[in-house]
């Protein structure tokens, strides 16, 4: 049996449907409504089967709102039945009626079972691929139970259209325990971020896509292992104390003020602002956010100050030798430790040392061999 869908001129839907109507005098002109409520002028009739009478039949089609999955849905359970619901009843379905790909084109083999005449179901032989594309299609094949065919698109009445739809699988059951966190080290450190942390406890391998945050600011993720996490703090913008959460598959955990951002170091006050190039005066550096000796590195200019030089005495106050110097002038003093860098621009004068006057002649350095 072969379907032909084609476009009747009015002259030839006339002789149909006025006979019907008892004669001439009582049909619908051109541009009247049947009693079905379509307009005879350019009315499109599906005619049947070769050397059958004529019959206006309207093809079926998929409803595509009770259809599930419906249109791009994602997240679909793997183990699912892809449903469809027609316009109207429908003959037995077979296996080349109702196909069911991956996006790819690979074929999904399963049952088909019809509940009832306008409704058909596709029960897949195994649960679907996780987090994978899949496509169902309902072929022109098709036939109504009153003999029509199959058109989801019946404005282009010089072809027969399938129905097709499109949809995405969730991921993968989690079977994870939720995460546990002990500890973070270090447990401080900079606003502008890009630290280095471990995160240790336990249950982070095979928990599907691990993320942690600092308060709602995500860190960068180096390396998950079954109990620890390295990760790169983020940037922050007032410094304190953050929470930090390690999320999984199974759920998440947080350290309560898991972590600090500490305020940017500040110098407030040098305790001399001038030297001879020899170097070795005293000075003492005051300000705040200063951190510990090994933490710590002076420059005077482009020279640093040896660190066996260099002692912090608290989180205010440094003591230190100034460098030498090769020529005088004014040079920049800075601090720079794992929180921040404080600069005094021109912050140290560097003189010539005392002038030696012998007899008429000054020298301003004595050097002995």
């Amino acid at each position: 049996m072969r379907w032909t869908k084609r476009v009747l001129p009015l002259s030839f839907l006339a002789a149909i449907l006025l006979p019907a109507c008892g004669g001439g005098g009582g049909g619908a002109t051109s541009g009247e409504t049947t009693n079905s409520g379509q307009s005879l002028e350019g009315s499109t009739l599906v005619s049947g089967p070769e050397g059958s009478t004529g019959t206006t039949l309207v093809p079926v089609q998929v409803d595509p709102e009770r259809t599930r999955p419906s249109f791009n849905e994602t997240n679909v359970p793997i183990e699912t039945d892809i449903t469809v619901v027609f316009t109207k009843g429908v003959e037995p379905l077979s296996a080349e009626d109702f196909v069911v790909t991956t996006s790819e084109g690979t074929p999904v083999t399963g049952r088909i079972t019809q509940p009832n005449a306008t409704t058909a179901r596709f029960t897949p032989d195994a649960p679907l691929a996780p987090e994978t594309g899949y496509r169902f299609t309902i072929a022109t094949s098709v036939v109504a139970t009153d003999g029509a065919p199959f058109d989801q698109v019946p404005e282009t009445p010089e072809i027969l259209d399938p129905f097709m739809s499109v949809f995405t699988t969730a991921p993968p059951p989690c079977e994870a325990l939720p995460p546990d966190i002990t500890e973070i080290t270090p447990n401080e450190g900079p606003l502008t971020g890009g630290q280095e942390v471990t995160i240790r406890g336990r249950n982070f391998l095979d928990a599907g896509e691990v993320s942690v945050t600092f308060d709602t600011e995500r860190a960068t993720i180096v390396e998950v292992l079954a109990e620890t996490i390295i990760a790169i703090t983020p940037p922050m913008r007032d410094p304190g104390p953050v929470n930090v959460f390690v999320n999984t598959c199974a759920g998440s955990d947080f350290l309560v003020d898991g972590y600090v951002y500490l305020v940017p170091p500040e110098i407030t006050a040098l305790s001399i602002t001038k030297g001879t190039t020899k170097g070795g005066d005293l000075m003492v550096i005051s300000g705040s956010g200063f951190t510990s000796s090994g933490d710590t590195t002076i420059l005077f200019g482009e020279t640093q100050v040896p660190r066996d030089q260099v002692s912090v005495l608290s989180p205010e106050e440094i003591r230190l030798l100034t460098p030498p110097a090769e020529l005088p002038g004014a040079v920049d003093v800075t601090m720079v430790n794992s929180v921040g860098t404080a600069v005094v621009p021109q912050g140290f004068l560097y003189l010539f040392p005392p002038s030696l006057q012998i007899g008429s002649v000054v020298i301003n350095e004595v050097v002995t061999e």
